[in-house]
């Protein structure tokens, strides 16, 4: 018997926000995003998201925007590099429009997770327990008020298994 494992592609994952494309409808600003990145080799698709942001305020505020995926870590690098240029129509103060260059730059979407060493990891293992049997509906704070005798508890994870 033959075991063949497949893994999934790596994907990369490039962002700008909606309101960089401020002359096009909110229904085609993934298609417009399309337009700008269809050549690129591994671009897979683009589409419509939301994105938290930490304001200065300390508050997340979520806004929109469009992600764009890629296969290819070349082109995904390339397009973080590139500016883009769009045209926008604009009113001056007599009323005539005239046509405004912008542009903008994609961002990366993928914050890395700092690695956890061994000892951290060993660490973590260490103050550790799992325990089976818990009733599917119960709340994490009950489950925290039941063992909070052993200590403070950081994090919780459930995991319905059957």
């Amino acid at each position: 018997m033959k075991i063949v494992s497949f893994s999934s592609p790596q994907l990369f994952i490039v962002y700008t926000e909606s309101n960089n494309l401020p002359h096009v409808r909110k229904t085609d600003k993934a298609h417009e995003v399309l337009k700008l990145l269809q050549h690129y080799p591994g671009f897979e698709y683009a589409k419509p998201a939301h994105q938290s942001i930490r304001q200065e305020n300390g508050k997340n505020k979520l806004i929109n925007i469009i992600k764009a995926i890629f296969s290819n870590e070349d082109s995904y690098n390339k397009v973080l590099q590139e500016r883009f240029h769009t045209k926008i129509n604009e009113e001056d103060q007599d009323g005539n429009i005239m046509k405004k260059d912008t542009a903008f730059q994609f961002k990366f979407a993928m914050k890395e997770k700092p690695q956890k060493n061994k000892e951290e990891i060993d660490n973590e293992k260490e103050r550790t327990i799992q325990v089976f049997d818990i009733p599917l509906y119960t709340e994490k704070k009950t489950i925290q008020n039941s063992f909070s005798l052993l200590g403070e508890i950081v994090k919780i994870n459930t995991r319905a298994q059957g």
